[in-house]
């Protein structure tokens, strides 16, 4: 409790006068601010997908409906990303949706089969937190149904060309 209250009052004092008198202070004042700055960030990214889905449900008809979303896929990815990034995620709620007609329900059924297919709502949260993450980049797409059963999945990814920086320093001499 001594620890919250000492940086309580160090964040109090940078926020009110610019200024904290401990530098151990100061550095724990930075970190609770990157702390609640990389919360925010996951809490907007995970509401902006959540608004995506919920518009597509709204807006989707029979005719189009919309309940499939492409993952793009990029270079510069966490290593526990790279197994989930570039595929095509669906709806978990995609069967109350609609009344569909049993030729596409069928369909649907059948492709979520064949390509292993995972709710978009399954991999947003833990463990895997894909596009959610702080620091993730990925962003999701909306793709129509009919679209998705077919053509190839693969034309459907969008590829972002992104590098590593190299962690290597460079020698002068």
């Amino acid at each position: 409790m001594q620890e919250r209250n000492k940086l309580a009052k160090a964040f109090l004092s940078v926020a009110y006068y610019g200024t904290v008198d401990d530098f151990d202070s100061y550095d724990e004042v930075v970190k609770l601010i990157n702390k609640i700055e990389r919360r925010a960030d996951s809490i907007t990214k995970k509401e902006d997908i959540r608004e995506l889905i919920q518009d597509n449900r709204e807006e989707s008809t029979v005719s189009y409906p919309v309940i499939f979303y492409a993952c793009d896929e990029h270079s510069n990815c966490a290593d526990d990303h790279l197994a989930y990034q570039g595929k095509i995620y669906i709806d978990r709620y995609w069967r109350s949706k609609f009344e569909w007609p049993e030729w596409m329900r069928l369909s649907i059924e059948r492709y979520i089969r064949e390509h292993g297919t995972v709710s978009i709502q399954r991999i947003m949260g833990p463990p895997v937190w894909l596009g959610t993450r702080p620091y993730c980049k990925h962003k999701f797409y909306s793709l129509d149904t009919l679209t998705v059963l077919t053509r190839d999945p693969n034309s459907l990814i969008p590829h972002v060309i992104t590098h590593r920086k190299s962690k290597k320093k460079r020698r002068l001499f």
